[in-house]
């Protein structure tokens, strides 16, 4: 069997083809997106997944993942702090404040505000925990510079192809990021049209994997029948 995974920033997806569709493959918590999280117990043993996310609260030395850290610096802003210093001396407070601000990017992409509550140096919450209010319109500002990277890509893509941005019928976005309105604004910019949205963005990249590994599954089954 060969299945198709997409390695996302944030989460990983798994599929396989199931007669002649491609269907998720849930983890061991029934769920189809797995934080792309990983870490280590006090035992040695290999954590993947929620389990890790909880684990890097408690040890962050002890986990790795890729997080919006242009969000969580801005908040720590807002308390005085500099991130890679709180990142050293207080890696539980950091650990949880990026894990409230990839809530609120997701918050964000469906309201006009968010709030991004500061835990202690523990990284433990109380009712006088300071509150840091977050619009849409600041996350925008704050992300500009790397929304600006989009353009790029897009114009050696199709020169490469020998496209005009006319030729292209529609477009298709994917990974959770494109659910932000600051990304389907650009990309309709870029194109003179709005990108297609029917399609789940978590998911698509590795549906279309599973369709990819079926292909080549097929392959090998009829290169072993000659």
């Amino acid at each position: 069997m060969i299945i198709g995974i997409d390695l996302g920033t944030t989460n990983s997806v798994a599929a396989v083809m199931r007669e002649g569709t491609p269907v998720l493959i849930p983890n061991a918590l029934g769920e189809s997106l797995t934080p792309s999280v990983v870490g280590i117990d006090r035992e040695g043993d290999l954590l993947v997944g929620r389990a890790a996310v909880e684990l890097q609260v408690l040890h962050p030395e002890r986990c790795a993942s890729v997080f919006i850290k242009t969000l969580a610096a801005r908040v720590l802003e807002t308390q005085g702090m500099m991130f890679e210093r709180a990142e050293l001396e207080a890696p539980a407070l950091v650990s949880r404040v990026m894990q409230q601000c990839e809530k609120v990017k997701k918050l964000l992409s469906r309201q006009e505000k968010a709030e991004v509550v500061v835990p202690d140096r523990e990284g433990n919450f109380h009712e006088s925990s300071p509150k840091v209010e977050i619009t849409r319109d600041q996350f925008t500002q704050w992300t500009q510079h790397i929304l600006a990277r989009i353009e790029l890509p897009i114009r050696r893509g199709l020169g490469d192809a020998n496209l005009k941005r006319a030729d292209v019928n529609e477009v298709i976005l994917v990974g959770g990021a494109t659910r932000m309105p600051a990304v389907i604004q650009a990309v309709t910019q870029i194109f003179g049209k709005s990108p297609h949205s029917r399609l789940n963005p978590d998911e698509v990249v590795a549906l279309g994997a599973a369709v990819q590994a079926g292909l080549i599954a097929r392959e090998q089954s009829l290169d072993a029948a000659a």
